[in-house]
């Protein structure tokens, strides 16, 4: 690291800035909250990582917290190893509000490896109309014969338990083959890029999950990605890489962001959003009458590489 880097705190931008050689070639991106504060993601120019400058961010923005007697709600997984490896700051994390990344309970280790901090950037999906197609994963049109293999994802009490108040649990095979026809019928009329998806493992042929491209209640102006997943296949990415490729397919239709909505002790569809390179905006009540985390997805940040 250069002896001319200065970390300055940007309001304005509401980011920790990383200056060398007059330029911006860093920054750790917060959002204030009363007496919290929320760090989202750091971010290194790729020229100059490895060189300790998300280190020397994290430690400013950390020592300014510390200070001004804020707690702290994490989002960024260097920030949590960070942490980790530097105990002394554990006391301002939020405990009601920790974050999706939350600060690892393991011993300190010597340094933090900068290069395996980032977030791998996933693959571009291949579409081909509404068909679109990752490297695992297929995503399609649902229709009236696939009620009993929706019936296992929204039937499932522990997927159902986050739908609500979108929706109810569906109980039987009759009552999913009834809004399967009510969605398609729905999806004909919808202008593009809207609409519903079944997600099917291409290595099985299984349908594995479901994703949707809505416009959120009550002005319908929000693009919002919804996704479920079959707990079977809980923790293998599923929901990420869908919803990353659905992103994909609405920003080609000219969508200039897309948002999720979350439960805020949902704590897999948090890191879900994250995965896909969405950031936390805050907290609202609008869309269904009940308090929700709100995640945002600009079409400029996709496939950039998260730190």
């Amino acid at each position: 690291m250069g002896s001319d880097l200065q970390i300055r705190d940007n309001p304005e931008t509401r980011q920790f800035e990383a200056i060398a050689d007059g330029h911006v070639v860093g920054h750790l991106k917060y959002r204030p909250h009363g007496k919290r504060i929320i760090f989202t993601h750091t971010t290194v120019d790729p020229d100059r990582r490895g060189t300790g400058i998300a280190t020397e961010l994290v430690r400013v923005a950390l020592d300014d917290a510390t200070a001004k007697m804020l707690t702290l709600t994490n989002y960024c997984p260097f920030v949590a190893d960070y942490i980790a490896d530097h105990p002394s700051y554990r006391p301002i994390v939020d405990t009601e509000h920790p974050g999706a990344a939350l600060v690892p309970d393991r011993a300190p280790r010597a340094g933090v490896n900068e290069e395996k901090a980032s977030t791998p950037v996933l693959d571009v999906p291949k579409i081909d109309g509404r068909r679109i197609r990752t490297s695992r994963l297929q995503l399609a049109p649902w229709t009236t014969d696939d009620a009993a293999v929706a019936l296992p994802i929204f039937g499932d009490v522990d997927v159902a338990r986050w739908l609500a108040p979108a929706m109810g649990r569906i109980t039987t095979e009759t009552e999913m083959r009834d809004l399967l026809s009510q969605w398609v019928s729905e999806d004909a009329t919808l202008p593009a890029p809207l609409g519903r998806w079944k997600v099917d493992d291409l290595e099985t042929g299984k349908t594995i999950g479901a994703v949707a491209l809505l416009l959120l209640p009550p002005y319908e102006v929000d693009y919002e990605i919804g996704i479920q997943v079959a707990a079977a296949h809980w923790g293998r990415g599923v929901a990420a890489e869908a919803g990353h490729a659905l992103a994909h397919y609405a920003f080609d239709s000219g969508v200039d962001e897309v948002f999720a909505v979350t439960r805020p002790r949902n704590r897999r569809a948090a890191a879900a959003a994250r995965r896909m390179g969405m950031e936390w905006v805050g907290e609202t009540d609008k869309y269904y009458g009940v308090l929700l985390d709100v995640y945002r997805l600009r079409r400029g940040d996709l496939d950039l590489p998260r730190w």
